[in-house]
């Protein structure tokens, strides 16, 4: 996922049998909402961790090879809702 799961996410997650989380941005980090995530996360079993920035810039790099191959606008979009 893109930010950490915020506490109604993370009931959904925790009900769909999801074992692993992983998030590519923490900046609510120290929200209600975020402390209960964790908390719940922590109950059920769950782990979390950030993805490391490396990988994150393998992605953009991915994303701009796919657009600059691509027939067009549409072909980005799809990658974009299918893999972010």
């Amino acid at each position: 996922v893109t930010l950490f799961p915020c506490n109604e996410c993370a009931k959904l997650i925790i009900q769909s049998g999801i074992r692993h989380v992983i998030y590519a941005s923490d900046k609510y980090h120290d929200t209600e909402s975020s402390l209960a995530s964790r908390k719940m996360f922590d109950a059920a079993g769950i782990s979390y961790q950030e993805m490391p920035e490396i990988v994150l810039e393998l992605r953009r790099k991915e994303v701009l090879n796919i657009f600059l191959k691509s027939s067009g606008f549409s072909s980005l979009l799809q990658y974009l809702l299918i893999f972010l």
